[in-house]
């Protein structure tokens, strides 16, 4: 692996909570008529059998909502949906055994959950499998496994698969090195606010990895990643900086300007 792109292939492992947690203080739900008939509702159906509201259920008592937050009964409710082959229960049974909410830790479990929601497609468990087979939890390392799941993510539009990928191809893990498909990657993931994968395409630019070297480039997104808290990212937008004019910096700060407006226009919607 090429040593000066290796000090910064820093992979990190992004497993998402697909839903939004709220709470409501605890005395709402003894006050509210409305939500004490909301809560028999939403029991009643689950209890009936029916694996859709079964897992809605869990969902409310994951998120806080209706019900008052409490893991133990979500996990209930997700495995008595994902028994039922609902698939979107699967995957959460799959996060809570990962995560040990409700239940014991358990990355065997995790697997097996996301691997029969994958095999439902459900679009979340793909990534998880990238990175359990990534990483080697729950099952053997495997980085040609990992490849495949990643691959199927990112078709997806998934950002964090897309950058992995990246990752990947400029390793050689499970794949042939290949910086221009790394850089074709990274470049997916950093468009869509992946400051991880603006970090590494900065150094592909910088380094003439896979693409011309550019530091007006390497610049910007540098910055952009420095400006979605990515803290590595400023020392390495400094470093370049003292390789360029002036009138480069002001170019890939204007650049990277627009983009940065993009990104938190986007998060704040």
């Amino acid at each position: 692996m090429n040593k000066l792109l290796g000090i910064f292939l820093i992979v990190t492992f992004f497993l998402f909570e697909f839903f939004q947690e709220k709470t409501a203080p605890v005395e709402e739900y003894d006050k509210d008529e409305n939500l004490r008939s909301m809560q028999e509702f939403a029991k009643n159906e689950a209890e009936e059998g029916d694996a859709e509201a079964q897992y809605r259920l869990g969902v409310m008592y994951l998120q806080g909502y209706v019900f008052q937050r409490n893991y133990k009964k979500a996990f209930y409710w997700f495995q008595k949906a994902a028994e039922q082959g609902d698939p979107n229960a699967q995957h959460d049974l799959g996060l809570r055994y990962y995560k040990g909410q409700g239940v014991v830790q358990d990355y065997n479990k995790a697997f097996y959950w996301y691997k029969k929601a994958a095999e439902q497609g459900e679009p979340n468990a793909p990534l998880n499998l990238g990175v359990m087979y990534y990483q080697g939890e729950g099952v053997l390392q495997d980085y040609k496994k990992a490849f495949y799941w990643f691959q199927k993510a990112a078709e997806e539009g998934r950002e964090t698969a897309q950058y992995f990928l990246g990752v990947m191809y400029s390793n050689g893990e499970g794949v042939r090195k290949n910086y221009k498909q790394a850089v074709y990657w990274f470049s997916k993931a950093a468009e869509k606010g992946q400051s991880y994968a603006q970090l590494l395409l900065g150094v592909m630019y910088e380094k003439k990895l896979g693409t011309i070297k550019d530091y007006t480039k390497a610049y910007m997104w540098f910055d952009i990643s420095a400006n979605l808290d990515n803290p590595k990212a400023s020392k390495m937008r400094d470093k370049v900086a003292k390789k360029m004019t002036s009138e480069q910096i002001e170019k890939a700060q204007r650049m990277a300007r627009k983009w940065v407006h993009k990104f938190k226009r986007k998060k704040n919607r």
